[in-house]
């Protein structure tokens, strides 16, 4: 029975099979069309554009300057009622011993004044009458300013003659003479005054 029900399955397979196939003994070969392979498209690249952060500025602490203290003193400046006494210019400079004379007053000298031992004078051959004269000893260093009111001295190797105020301040009246320099600091009107 079995094999009955498989040869009439044979024989119904080969007439399909006969109606099917082309009249050409040659084998049928299907024919199987690929698809067309699409080229892939690469994707566009994304840009990805960072946000860009606020920076944080930093502004530094403020530093801290010290000044140092000067080490020397600085001048003050002057005030308008200080008066800064002009730079000295010595108008003439001589070197030689100096004397003085005249304990005592009354004499006149040759500007016509009586000489007074007290005063700040002395006596030049030459120097103009009423000339400011600074008289330094040079063994002491000590000087003083004197004014032109007399001629002399007259001894050999003397070149000013001093009052007796004037001979103490500059050191000499114990010994009588010294080595001096006189400076001119200004000169007198060399003017003498009327003798009565």
């Amino acid at each position: 029975m079995k094999y009955k029900i498989y040869a009439a399955s044979l024989a119904a397979l080969t007439i399909i099979s006969t109606q099917l196939s082309p009249a050409s003994s040659e084998p049928v070969t299907p024919v199987i069309n690929p698809l067309p392979r699409s080229t892939p498209t690469p994707s566009p690249s994304v840009k990805i554009t960072p946000t860009p952060r606020p920076s944080a500025t930093v502004t530094p602490a403020p530093s801290t300057i010290i000044t140092p203290a000067p080490s020397t003193p600085q001048p003050s400046t002057p005030s308008d009622t200080t008066k800064i006494p002009p730079k000295e210019t010595i108008l003439f400079t001589q070197t030689g011993e100096a004397s003085w004379y005249g304990s005592e007053g009354g004499p006149l000298t040759a500007t016509g004044e009586r000489y007074n031992p007290q005063g700040m004078t002395a006596a030049h051959r030459t120097i103009a009458f009423g000339s400011k004269v600074r008289v330094t000893n040079l063994r002491s260093g000590r000087s003083a300013i004197v004014t032109i009111n007399d001629r002399g001295p007259y001894a050999g190797g003397r070149i000013i003659d001093l009052s007796a105020a004037a001979a103490e301040a500059v050191g000499i009246k114990g010994s009588g003479v010294g080595k001096v320099r006189i400076d001119v600091l200004s000169y007198g009107s060399n003017k003498r005054k009327s003798r009565r």
